[in-house]
């Protein structure tokens, strides 16, 4: 990729083993391909996810000033719901996914919530 949104990789960590200091035990992450910046966001519970995306989302394109072009993901069920699919519609984005639990094949996020993980829990 050779701008910054044209792709962006995001993942679903968790459970950790201890709550944050504001009792998330779950989070997301979401990176950009071309700068390798990397947000991570603390989640109560998975289907958090998509109103902590959308307010990623609209940082990220007031940030840059470009709209996402293609968003990465694993092929779990936050990530290909209804809500999403009809954000990504009204947004322009594509949506790829990955095939289950094969971690290569989301490249740049293939260790990224194991490391994450691993840093972020107490």
């Amino acid at each position: 990729m050779t701008k910054r949104l044209q792709l962006v990789h995001s993942d679903l960590g968790g459970p950790m083993s201890e709550p944050s200091r504001g009792g998330a035990l779950n989070f997301g992450t979401f990176t950009d391909d071309f700068s390798r910046w990397t947000d991570v966001v603390f989640l109560q519970k998975n289907s958090d996810l998509l109103s902590e995306y959308k307010k990623w989302l609209t940082k990220a394109q007031l940030h840059t000033g470009t709209k996402i072009k293609i968003s990465r993901s694993d092929n779990g069920g936050e990530y290909v719901s209804n809500a999403f699919k009809a954000l990504h519609d009204e947004n322009g984005t594509t949506h790829q996914t990955t095939v289950p639990d094969t971690p290569q094949q989301n490249g740049l996020l293939s260790g990224s919530s194991e490391f994450s993980w691993r840093w972020l829990a107490p």
